[in-house]
């Protein structure tokens, strides 16, 4: 299963220095890109700050909505996220997934911030096979600059998209255990909310 899923996901490697946002079909993924701070938008939600607490580490995620970020290359709504691992917490965290993009472009990056130094890039970025999952993954060295350890905040981590409206999704945080919460995601497309509601009519006939 594990050996299928890495062949049917596709890794783009970004060569050079340059650092843009990344389009990430479904199924994607890529080594982590930066872009510079700010976005250019207007904020329409947020920040909606969700405690997620697991087994071994306690988590806050923050989540935003901008419109009308001139950086967005599809013209719709841009979802910001960032992880905070309590100092309290007793397990580093290695990953971070938003669910709710199905049916939506998406263009995935973290932010470069000024004058801010001190916080954790993720390695790579990715989404799931069927589109709906997007994900950050933090990872040491050699691969990637470090794990969120217990008092360690991300970066922001960026997703435009073409999506018109936005609403509340589920977030994980990730790292043996999962933590889920509240975050800012699209709202379905028509077509996956008839997808969603018939598999829903399906196991109402079952039972």
């Amino acid at each position: 299963m594990r050996k299928s899923l890495l062949v049917a996901t596709t890794v783009i490697l970004v060569a050079g220095t340059q650092v843009w946002a990344i389009p990430i079909l479904a199924g994607q993924a890529a080594i982590a890109a930066a872009e510079s701070e700010p976005l250019n938008g207007t904020l329409v939600a947020g920040p909606l700050e969700t405690p997620m607490i697991g087994t071994a580490f306690d988590a806050k995620v923050t989540s935003w909505v901008y419109e009308n970020d001139e950086s967005n290359p599809y013209g719709g709504l841009t979802f910001v996220y960032e992880i905070v691992n309590s100092e309290a917490s007793r397990h580093a965290i290695g990953r971070f997934t938003a669910n709710g993009f199905s049916g939506f472009l998406t263009d995935l990056s973290f932010a470069i911030e000024q004058d801010v130094t001190d916080k954790v890039p993720p390695a790579t970025m990715d989404r799931s096979l069927d589109g709906d999952v997007v994900g950050f993954s933090f990872v040491g060295p050699p691969l990637g600059p470090s794990v969120l350890v217990p008092g360690a905040t991300s970066n922001l981590l960026i997703v435009q998209t073409d999506a018109p409206d936005y609403t509340t999704s589920i977030g994980n945080v990730i790292n043996g255990s999962i933590a889920s919460g509240a975050i800012y995601s699209p709202i379905p497309e028509p077509a996956t909310m008839l997808f969603l509601l018939g598999g829903i009519g399906f196991l109402l006939r079952r039972r």
